[in-house]
């Protein structure tokens, strides 16, 4: 159900230009400009509702403000008279301070810009917008008896169109984070605590001893090599030197005579 529509048929064409004589602007603009403000306070109040305990003080406020539809009935008549409509919007500013808070500066700005209005115009439509919703949704509450619950399930269906009837720079002024069920998380992160990893790492840890030599026996047999080496070597040197030994042979230098000529006679 478009709401915008449903409101829009209850303020009549004269109620507009009533309007648009009062700000001092173009009726078409005004047109413009309160269909924006209608939507635009709507999202702001979908993402004040965005738990139980929220509805049930939006609940609370239309019951405690007489939020029940009455304001269409007179509303033509009423805006023909400019002291109440100044009362009116001076009521639909502090509502509208209250659910849009620090946002309703920036929701100003771009009505201003989008339905090309004053910014004061566009202050006062959005003021204007705020009762003219929560008589729409008094009324609601009140034709369909609905409580905490049915409120907030209304409020979910509206929230995707409301959102996306909206031009994006006003939407993005309202990240609405939806409540994320609780299910959603245990059952996915039961499997993912068993890793194949940390077997993978377990299996592979034993690699490193599979070079398993028995050192105990080889080292002495290394050694053992080692000393029969040494060994060897020292009886061949040995041998070698009794062959030597044993090829020499004595040699005698025969005493030199010395010859005189007299021997020679």
């Amino acid at each position: 159900m478009d709401f915008v529509n449903d409101i829009k048929n209850s303020v009549s064409s004269a109620t507009i230009e009533n309007f648009s004589q009062f700000f001092g602007e173009k009726s078409s603009d005004v047109n413009s400009g309160l269909q924006l403000s209608l939507k635009a306070f709507m999202a702001g109040l979908l993402k004040f509702s965005a738990t139980y305990q929220d509805v049930k003080g939006i609940l609370g406020i239309l019951n405690d403000g007489g939020h029940t539809g009455e304001i269409f009935k007179n509303l033509e008549n009423f805006s023909t008279n400019n002291e109440k409509t100044q009362l009116l919007i001076t009521i639909g500013n502090n509502i509208v301070n209250h659910f849009l808070k620090n946002s309703s500066n920036d929701v100003v700005e771009k009505i201003s810009k989008i339905a090309e209005v004053r910014k004061t115009s566009a202050s006062s439509l959005l003021s204007l917008a705020a009762p003219l919703v929560l008589g729409y949704i008094g009324k609601r509450v009140k034709e369909n008896n609905l409580d905490v619950s049915g409120l907030k399930n209304w409020f979910s269906d509206i929230s995707d169109s409301v959102f996306q009837s909206l031009p994006p720079a006003i939407s993005n002024i309202f990240p609405v984070k939806k409540e994320v069920k609780k299910s959603n998380y245990t059952a996915p992160v039961v499997p993912e605590k068993i890793t194949p990893v940390k077997e993978k790492i377990k299996v592979e840890k034993p690699k490193s001893q599979k070079s398993s030599v028995n050192w105990g026996i080889i080292i002495p047999w290394l050694i053992l090599g080692v000393v029969g080496i040494f060994a060897l070597g020292y009886w061949f040197k040995n041998k070698i030197k009794e062959k030597e030994n044993i090829g020499l042979t004595p040699v005698f230098k025969e005493k030199e005579v010395e010859l005189r000529p007299e021997d020679f006679l």
